[in-house]
């Protein structure tokens, strides 16, 4: 404590700096060290480091099963291609729809699993709409819930909300590169199917 001689109050620091502190020394004494390292940089072990580099350093699929490295992916986790073609109709009314390789998208499944927007469908920014348009296209692309749900953020920030708002679109989205950075969440989430 901290004395102030001008009004002779005591000065305390917030609850959450205490806590801060000390769960810091903790961390740090108590061996967390390389707890700390690995979640502040948000990975799983400390050896993605290596396997990061060599995959893009490399022609590695994460798709095909076949390819001459290991996929990051399961063999029950496999889509059926790298590239698909996303359609959005937009609509005053709140009754946007949208299609993957003109395959209606229906808002219902997605809503039973996580209910962001009940108006539905949206996209061109980052809010709710958006991410029940991301949830609704990662359910059918990736035909599980565990899944969906640990990449649909993600989903939404790298393509939904750059798809033009208030206005149909048509967009081919490369499912690539975007299954290489996180491939760590859809291990995870296969996990817990």
């Amino acid at each position: 404590m901290v004395t102030d001689n001008e009004t002779s109050k005591v000065y305390e620091p917030p609850w959450w700096v205490l806590t801060l502190c000390v769960a810091f020394v903790v961390t740090i004494l108590g061996g967390g060290w390389l707890w700390f390292e690995i979640h502040m940089h948000n990975i799983s072990r400390p050896v993605i480091w290596n396997e990061r580099d060599s995959i893009a350093n490399s022609n590695h699929d994460p798709i095909n099963i076949n390819s001459k490295h290991q996929p990051l992916i399961s063999d029950e986790m496999k889509l059926s291609k790298n590239k698909y073609v996303i359609k959005g109709l937009y609509s005053d009314e709140d009754s946007n729809r949208l299609f993957v390789d003109d395959n209606p998208i229906p808002l219902e499944p997605s809503l039973k699993v996580w209910n962001k927007s009940p108006t539905g469908f949206n996209w061109g920014y980052g809010g709710s709409g958006p991410a029940q348009s991301a949830l609704a296209i990662c359910l059918h692309l990736f035909k599980s819930k565990e899944i969906a749900l640990a990449v649909f953020q993600d989903f939404k920030f790298k393509f939904v909300a750059n798809w033009p708002q208030e206005q149909s679109f048509e967009e081919t989205i490369d499912l690539t590169e975007f299954l290489r950075e996180h491939s760590d969440k859809i291990k995870a989430a296969q996990n817990m199917d």
